[in-house]
């Protein structure tokens, strides 16, 4: 389905936690090679995946989504009393309930704005976004979309890693591993300029392929885990399948488009992705940020961080196109073209 883009990205922040966590080191604790053949290196080998990031166990989701969040509102040169929406999207919240939106907005002082949160797997950024824009084509003025990720839930498969005894269910448990900790948010608003802002939002979605990757607490413990080649196919050819219908509501003339923010769950799909857009558009590779080997899957924060180390680092240009493409369990895409 393809939507016509109200907004623009006015700011953006992210936030990384300082303790680096290798796979080797993970793998090691436990004791894969000795216990299934698995090498240490094969995260790195593999998925091309070698740190993430982890937080102090003290810190919860909006903790870190709300120094994004305030990072994102200086960078804009707002106030947060201007906001007036703030969609939480990550997959891990403070609670059940409330809303992990409502403690951000308190955090933050963001008393006019209304909170929701919105979830669905790695993809759940995109979707706030989608729903800012929709938001902001109704009426509101200014939307906060801020996502968080602790890998405090995907760490409890490290006691059903350690005890598992066949090689199948390990590794199809190991996916959860590849997950780092991270925050990002962006700050949307009313389009100033009609030739500038996002101006196409293309997503589609195939619950077919639901078991795919997914996890669920049954009786006080954790159980699920990722078909990680499976799925990654599946993103990589619904990808590919839904590009051109993207460029032929986006940017049919030129295919020029300088910057590219893709989600990045390891090394294969990356560069199945970045092969597959070479062969349409025109852009320049270093205008790709790269994060998956040293912060690993950082799943929704993905990419609001990527799209804001690439405008902290200058490559960034008024006029320029650019496009976001994302994926998700269930499964989910969606790709975002907008003018700089």
């Amino acid at each position: 389905m393809i939507f016509r883009g109200s907004s623009q990205i006015i700011g953006s922040g992210s936030f990384v936690p300082e303790k680096v966590v290798s796979s080797v080191d993970l793998l090691d604790g436990l004791r894969s090679e000795a216990r299934f053949g698995i090498q240490s290196t094969w995260m790195d080998d593999a998925l091309g995946i070698k740190t993430r990031h982890y937080c102090e166990e003290n810190l919860l989701p909006s903790d870190i989504a709300a120094i994004a969040a305030q990072e994102a509102i200086d960078d804009a040169g707002i106030s947060a009393l201007n906001i007036g929406a703030i969609i939480y999207c990550g997959i891990t919240g403070d609670f059940i309930e409330p809303g992990t939106a409502h403690i951000i907005q308190h955090k933050i002082g963001a008393i006019n704005a209304i909170c929701k949160d919105v979830s669905n797997a790695c993809h759940g950024f995109c979707d706030g976004m989608l729903f800012a824009d929709l938001m902001i084509g109704a009426g509101v003025e200014t939307a906060l979309v801020v996502t968080a990720e602790l890998t405090k839930v995907s760490r409890l498969f490290l006691p059903l890693l350690e005890r598992e005894k066949d090689i199948d269910k390990f590794s199809y448990s190991l996916g959860a591993l590849t997950v780092g900790d991270a925050a990002g948010a962006m700050i949307l608003s009313k389009k100033t300029d009609p030739e500038r802002g996002i101006e196409v939002i293309n997503t589609v979605s195939d619950g077919q392929y639901n078991d795919l990757c997914s996890y669920r607490i049954v009786d006080g413990e954790i159980e699920g885990g990722m078909v990680m080649e499976r799925i990654s196919y599946i993103g990589v050819r619904q990808c590919a399948k839904q590009l051109p219908a993207t460029i032929a509501a986006f940017n049919e003339e030129n295919k020029k488009v300088t910057n590219l923010v893709m989600h990045q769950v390891g090394k294969k799909p990356y560069e199945a992705m970045s092969k597959i857009v070479s062969k349409v558009l025109t852009y320049r590779p270093d205008n790709i940020p790269k994060t998956f080997d040293h912060l690993g899957n950082i799943t929704t924060a993905t990419i609001p961080l990527n799209y804001d180390l690439l405008k902290k680092s200058g490559k960034m240009n008024a006029g320029e196109k650019m496009m976001f493409v994302s994926n998700g369990s269930g499964h989910v895409l969606t790709w975002f073209g907008l003018t700089i």
